[in-house]
């Protein structure tokens, strides 16, 4: 896949409320994994749990940032945050209203990850489950450039 810029698209933090450019939640200078999910997807919550387990150790081998995007639909944003507590993830999760962001990226199941290079574009994408090595190897891959 050739990368490919940004899609501009405003996401809101599930703690804050705080509106969020797409680009701003993923800083330049570090590769970006991404993570788009919904609390009603069984898939999408196995994967997000799957990154949220390793994620400690594959931030011990690179440097990396990681988000999280619920795809839940509106008006079932209070259902994310006791979700996100009660597994206690400390990285940013964030919505994405209107699914605006999932659709200009061409997302068309969950889970999908998208990993944004150190430049700031779209270096990789990928619809499904992806095992915690598919993803490590990725990340490792994307990182050494």
């Amino acid at each position: 896949m050739q990368a490919r810029s940004l899609p501009a698209a405003t996401l809101t933090d599930v703690r804050t409320g705080q509106k969020v450019s797409f680009a701003n939640a993923c800083p330049r200078g570090r590769v970006t994994l991404v993570c788009f999910w919904g609390t009603w997807c069984a898939h999408g919550k196995r994967q997000e749990q799957t990154i949220a387990r390793n994620l400690p150790t594959w931030q011990r081998l690179m440097d990396f940032h990681h988000i999280a995007i619920a795809t839940d639909q509106e008006g079932l944003e209070h259902q994310l945050l006791p979700y996100i507590q009660a597994r206690g993830w400390t990285f940013p999760c964030y919505t994405d209203p209107g699914s605006a962001l999932k659709h200009a990226l061409g997302a068309s199941a969950l889970p999908y990850i998208v990993i944004v290079d150190k430049k700031g574009r779209i270096a990789y994408t990928h619809t499904g489950y992806l095992t915690d090595v598919a993803i490590l190897r990725k990340l490792r891959e994307m990182a050494s450039r």
